[in-house]
C-alpha cells in the first residue's frame, strides 16, 4: 500500500473556514455601519425568564414546553420594545440571539434604532451570536435558492417535508446554518441537520399559537412549530450527487456541497460589503493515493490515516466539511 502513495502536493481545495484579519471590536464597528447603512441597529437587554416549578421536569415534553414559552417571552419583551419606536411586528418577522455570558442571559436583537451602538461593548464576549444575527439579517435579503424557516436563532434549510402516518402532524428535514466564531478570529460555517414536528393551527395545544409565529403552509394548511426530534434516523439529506445528465442539475443545487459552497460564497460577499478584511483558509495535502479506489480491504491495516487523505481526482470533497450530525 505504501508503494502507491504519491508524495506531492495536492490541488488547494475550498473549506468551510474563513480568517478574519481584524481584531473584534474592529469588527464589530464594521458590523455596526453595515446594519447603519440598511437602516437597522441592534438592541440588547438580560433575560429574566422565571421558570415555573412543573417546568424543571426532565420530561422530554416539559423541556419542549419550557423552550417554547421562553421563546415566546423573548420575543413579546423584543416586541414591547420595539413599539417605543412605533414598530409592532410579526413574532414570525422579529429576529434575535440569546449568549449566555457571565452567568447571564443576554438577548440582543435587531431595532430600526440604527444609532444604537452599546452592544458593540458587549461583542467580544457574544461575537458569534451577534455575528450570527446580522448575518442571517444579510441573507434573508439576498435571497436563497432553498426554502427556509425563519423566527429561530439559527436559519433553518429545508430540505423535504412529509404528512405524519397519523396524519395530524407535519415532519420537516432541514440544516441549521450557524457560523461559528472562536477566539483565534476564525469562522466555520457549519450545518446541523435537525428534524421537527410541526402541528396544525386547529389542533395546536395553545389558544395563542399565531403569536408563535413559526409556520410553514404546506398542501394550503398552516402548521406551526412543536418541538425538535430526534435527527440521527435516515433521511434524504444528499452529502454529494454526481450525474452525467444536465437534467440532474437540479438535484445536485439540493445536496449538502452545494449548499457549502454557495453559503461560504454569500459569507464572503457578506464580509467584503461589510469591509471586514480575511483570508480563506485552503486545505491542501502532501500525501495522497494514486487511486481512491481500495480493492483489498486488508491492505488499508498498514495505512497511516494522520498523513493519507483519499482524493477524489486528488481532491478532496470531505475536507472542508464540519458537519454535526
Amino acid at each position: 500500500m505504501r508503494d502507491k502513495i504519491t508524495k506531492a502536493l495536492s490541488d488547494t481545495s475550498r473549506t468551510n473556514q474563513l480568517q478574519i484579519l481584524l481584531k473584534p471590536e474592529e469588527v464589530a464597528e464594521k458590523l455596526y455601519l453595515y446594519l447603519f447603512s440598511k437602516g437597522k441597529g441592534i438592541e440588547h437587554f438580560i433575560l429574566e425568564y422565571q421558570v415555573p416549578e412543573d417546568e424543571y421536569s426532565q420530561d422530554e415534553d416539559s423541556q419542549a414546553d419550557f423552550y417554547q414559552k421562553r421563546h415566546k417571552f423573548i420575543k413579546s419583551n423584543i416586541q414591547e420594545r420595539l413599539s417605543v419606536n412605533g414598530e409592532k411586528p410579526k413574532y414570525s418577522d422579529i429576529q434575535y440571539s440569546l449568549s449566555y455570558v457571565d452567568g447571564k442571559n443576554h438577548v440582543f436583537f435587531l431595532s430600526p434604532n440604527k444609532s444604537h451602538s452599546g452592544w458593540k461593548r458587549l461583542f467580544s464576549n457574544n461575537q458569534e451570536r451577534i455575528f450570527n444575527l446580522v448575518f442571517k439579517f444579510y441573507i434573508l435579503s439576498q435571497g436563497l435558492s432553498v426554502e427556509t424557516m425563519n423566527g429561530f436563532e439559527e436559519l433553518l434549510l429545508l430540505h423535504f417535508r412529509n404528512i405524519s402516518k397519523s396524519e395530524n402532524a407535519l415532519i420537516v428535514w432541514g440544516q441549521n446554518l450557524l457560523i461559528k466564531y472562536n477566539n483565534h478570529n476564525v469562522l466555520t460555517l457549519t450545518l446541523s441537520r435537525k428534524r421537527r414536528l410541526l402541528l396544525p393551527n386547529d389542533e395546536y395545544i395553545t389558544t395563542d399559537s399565531d403569536n408563535l409565529g413559526e409556520l410553514l403552509a404546506y398542501k394550503n394548511k398552516k402548521y406551526y412549530f412543536q418541538r425538535d426530534l430526534d435527527a440521527r434516523c435516515k433521511n434524504s439529506i444528499y452529502f454529494m450527487q454526481f450525474s452525467k445528465d444536465q437534467a440532474d442539475f437540479d438535484k445536485f443545487k439540493k445536496t449538502q456541497v452545494y449548499h457549502y459552497q454557495n453559503l461560504i460564497t454569500k459569507l464572503e460577499g457578506f464580509l467584503s460589503e461589510c469591509g471586514v478584511n480575511f483570508n480563506p483558509l485552503h486545505f491542501q495535502a502532501d500525501h495522497y493515493l494514486e487511486t481512491p479506489f481500495i480493492k483489498n480491504i486488508e491492505s488499508v491495516e498498514s495505512l497511516d490515516i494522520s498523513k493519507i487523505v483519499t482524493f477524489y481526482g486528488k481532491r478532496t470533497l470531505e475536507s472542508f466539511l464540519d458537519t454535526e450530525t
